[in-house]
């Protein structure tokens, strides 16, 4: 309530800050093959570059984007592990963070990959200015002969918060 003795509307700055939990998950299909297999293909005139990597992809919406990208689609022969780089790009206008509001971080869940802690292990990464971060994982293929093609998943648990500025007016005497 305004004072009966102001004779002017007075207005006041007010900050708000709406946080809130998220999880972000990625989920795709990539294909790899032995560095002889990849040879044998090409010298019969087919196009390795183009059927062998990330195959499909498959990312939810929300404030961080992911992307998958491999490199070398293949397994060196003897080696059961490939490599998937996922860039995480922070376009939601906000700020990430696990716990404390200003750490800027969030949290890799690998199912069944190794993100540099070790398979299924969660991993805290630090956004680079709050907004991007790379991370690499490495799975699983097994024996590899010839080819294979996998299945992959990764999550990113967070939370988020979105800070907004307005004004209120408290008015000099009440709206009739």
């Amino acid at each position: 309530k305004s004072p009966i003795s102001r004779t002017t509307d007075f207005s006041y700055d007010v900050g708000v800050r709406v946080k809130y939990a998220y999880d972000t998950v990625a989920e795709g299909n990539f294909k790899v093959a032995t560095p002889s297999y990849l040879r044998s293909i090409t010298q019969t005139g087919g196009t390795p570059s183009q059927s062998f990597g990330i195959t499909e992809f498959r990312p939810t919406g929300g404030p961080m984007v992911v992307t998958a990208n491999m490199r070398v689609p293949t397994v060196p022969e003897g080696d059961s592990t490939v490599q998937v780089q996922f860039q995480i790009q922070n376009t939601g206008g906000g700020r990430a963070f696990t716990s404390a509001e200003d750490d800027n971080t969030i949290t890799i869940k690998g199912a069944g990959a190794d993100c540099g802690t070790g398979a299924g292990a969660d991993k805290t990464v630090r956004l680079a200015g709050g907004k991007s971060a790379t991370v690499f994982c490495k799975f699983n293929v097994g024996s590899v002969t010839t080819f294979v093609e996998k299945s992959f998943s990764i999550g990113l648990k967070y939370n988020y918060f979105i800070d907004s500025a307005t004004q209120v007016t408290v008015l000099k005497k009440p709206v009739e």
